[in-house]
């Protein structure tokens, strides 16, 4: 959709698809919800969801905030190098609105977690920021530096991976790093 928005001359017509394309999905989704629901019990209902809402509306915020950081980080871990680049290049060029647009999606999937604790999920999709700052890179006067991509690339496979729920830490090994520990196994 950001691509087909951006390349549109005529955005009140790529606004009704979206409108349209939302609403048929929208549609779909009901009359498939409403089948599975008929074939079993649904433990996570949006009444799951929502219903702590009513007696505390911070209760997941505070049970989560030890680990708002590292769940943001592990996202995309080196990869973060491009939103802070591009934030810092529109920051020079004094584009406020851009910088807006990137603090405003990450916001909103912060927004996410008033009803789930899984930080490391909620805040995967800000995929979007990583998106628009790829686009902006492979544009502006950084792009030479793309000859160092796939080892950039090869670098993030190393950093660990690290997924948050609540209080709950889990470092992974990245498959780059199991992958080798498995060949020097063989040794």
């Amino acid at each position: 959709m950001f691509i087909s928005w951006e390349k549109s001359e005529n955005k009140k017509t790529i606004l009704l698809d979206i409108i349209i394309g939302f609403s048929i999905s929208l549609i779909l989704y009901y009359f498939y919800r409403e089948w599975v629901l008929s074939q079993q019990d649904v433990l996570y209902t949006s009444t799951y969801y929502l219903k702590p809402l009513l007696s505390d509306p911070f209760k997941v915020i505070r049970s989560t905030i030890a680990n708002h950081g590292i769940g943001l980080f592990s996202v995309f871990k080196l990869f973060w190098i491009l939103p802070i680049m591009y934030v810092y290049s529109q920051y020079k060029s004094k584009n406020i609105k851009a910088i807006f647009e990137i603090f405003l999606i990450i916001f909103c999937c912060y927004l996410q977690l008033f009803l789930a604790g899984d930080t490391t999920r909620m805040f995967t999709q800000s995929f979007m920021v990583i998106i628009i700052s790829l686009k902006w890179f492979y544009e502006s006067e950084y792009a030479y530096l793309r000859k160092y991509q796939f080892w950039f690339l090869g670098l993030n496979l190393l950093v660990p991976q690290v997924n948050t729920a609540f209080a709950t830490v889990e470092i992974w090994n990245s498959t780059f790093l199991y992958l080798i520990e498995s060949i020097l196994k063989l040794f």
